[in-house]
């Protein structure tokens, strides 16, 4: 397998671009719900504040990610299409700081680390499905990743600049999801060593003037109002939510296993860490009791029960972390690769299946997704064919959809407490079979019952996606 300990990475790099360029071709364009597309939005305003226009104001989530998308597309006009980028340069950053981390820390020789990283890594499904979202999570993992890398020099080098790099690179994190803190707080406070490694005075004075300038854009288009934005979900955390699988945060949500289950996901979901569960058995006690390595199952274990505390579940919430988990299985996954060395057909099999199970995992989850995006356009096209110019659009979860596909007329998110008044001739989109349900007895399904009671919805032949209806409000 010496072709894979040279070439692994960068054939399967290309594997991944070709893949970009084929979903590319079927039309998708990495966004999708409102997240996306409000990210996309809040790029565009960036970029036309820096060359001239109106402060964008306040951004409810950090401005890194659109602030680099902004920057990133300066003379193009495809920007969904660069913001998608990079998120897969950032994955790209990514795989390289897995490889080359993953001799530091652990300091010994078994399989090619670039067969593991693929295995493990760069073809999981959830994994390498965020690095084609116009998303900010794969952007934070990137600085996250560059900050641990700093950092790991800092316990060898003692040079200044490393901890520096890592105090900057630590809050451009934060500074792209705010949830990154909880994996950095243990990881730059620890203490490796004596000597060189240990932490001056000039060293936490770089670190600090470092994160300052690197938040000042933070401020700068949060100056308005709040620096950092509180999300309701961490409002109502509650280390009670471990044993709870129904949640009324986000309308009303039942999930399959508790908290305290689902948070294990990134040490063996499907989606994540395909043979977690297998390797288990041949983890061994200094593989957590070994400097870094201890502090970086510290990092993980407080992250994932931070997650178990929020009243929601969302897999995408382990992106974060999971670059970590995979580098902290490698001893395992070195004892059971020695195990099998006797039967290299055996291992070469297993190699396979694995990897043709996650393309066949990415394949179902991804569907979704591509699906998802057709429905936004389709949407929009129908809007924009079946509503007249200067007609008020009452509408749910669709809404940054919509204008970024042109549609023109003013809009009200019922979400809303106050949607103001309706009048005969407004326009209603929305999907009652799926929302009834999630949001009954809030505003969604509220204002909507309020609608049928006070008019008659006229079902307009729209070509929508199944459960999509459009009405005419009269």
């Amino acid at each position: 397998m010496n072709w894979i300990r040279k070439y692994g990475v960068e054939c399967a790099f290309g594997l991944v671009l070709g893949l970009w360029l084929g979903l590319r071709l079927t039309g998708f364009n990495g966004l999708y719900g409102q997240d996306s597309h409000t990210y996309f939005h809040y790029a565009l305003a960036i970029r036309n504040y820096l060359k001239g226009g109106s402060h964008p104001g306040a951004f409810f989530w950090p401005v890194m990610y659109p602030l680099i998308g902004a920057l990133a597309s300066w003379f193009t006009v495809h920007t969904a299409a660069v913001m998608q980028m990079v998120s897969m340069m950032a994955f790209a950053v990514v795989i390289t700081l897995v490889v080359q981390l993953i001799p530091k820390i652990h300091k010994t020789t078994g399989p090619p680390v670039q067969l593991y990283v693929i295995l493990t890594l760069l073809f999981a499904p959830y994994f390498m499905r965020a690095s084609l979202f116009v998303m900010s999570d794969m952007t934070a993992t990137a600085f996250f990743m560059l900050a641990l890398d700093r950092r790991i020099r800092f316990y060898t080098s003692g040079r200044s600049l490393d901890i520096w790099l890592a105090g900057a690179f630590a809050m451009a994190a934060v500074c792209t999801r705010l949830p990154v803190a909880v994996l950095l707080a243990p990881l730059l406070l620890m203490q490796v060593g004596t000597g060189a490694t240990e932490w001056k005075v000039k060293h936490v004075a770089g670190v600090i003037l470092a994160a300052v300038l690197v938040a000042l854009p933070q401020w700068w288009f949060n100056r308005s109002g709040p620096v950092v934005q509180s999300h309701e979900l961490l409002q109502e955390w509650s280390p009670f939510n471990l044993f709870k699988n129904t949640f009324d945060a986000t309308g009303r949500m039942q999930y399959t296993v508790p908290n305290g289950m689902y948070m294990l996901s990134v040490f063996g979901h499907a989606g994540y860490l395909m043979i977690g569960v297998p390797l288990l058995p041949f983890l061994r006690k200094k593989d957590f009791s070994k400097r870094p390595a201890n502090w970086l199952w510290f990092s993980v274990i407080l992250y994932v029960v931070f997650l178990g505390g929020i009243p929601f579940q969302n897999q995408r919430f382990f992106v974060l972390a999971f670059p970590v988990v995979v580098l902290l299985f490698y001893p395992a996954f070195t004892r059971a690769w020695n195990w099998f060395s006797q039967m290299a057909g055996l291992r070469v099999f297993g190699c396979v299946v694995l990897l043709l199970l996650q393309f066949a995992l990415f394949a179902y989850s991804f569907s979704s997704f591509v699906r998802y995006c057709r429905e936004e356009k389709q949407a929009a096209t129908e809007v924009i064919r079946l509503v007249p110019p200067g007609h008020t659009l009452y509408v749910f979860g669709m809404q940054p959809a919509l204008t970024t596909y042109g549609v023109k007329n003013p809009m009200t998110d019922i979400w809303q407490d106050d949607i103001g008044i309706v009048q005969p001739g407004d326009f209603l989109l929305l999907n009652g079979d799926v929302f009834s349900s999630q949001w009954a007895g809030q505003n969604p399904m509220r204002h909507w019952q309020e609608i049928k009671d006070q008019f008659e919805l006229d079902h307009v032949n729209a070509s929508l996606a199944e459960g999509w209806i459009l009405y005419e409000i009269r």
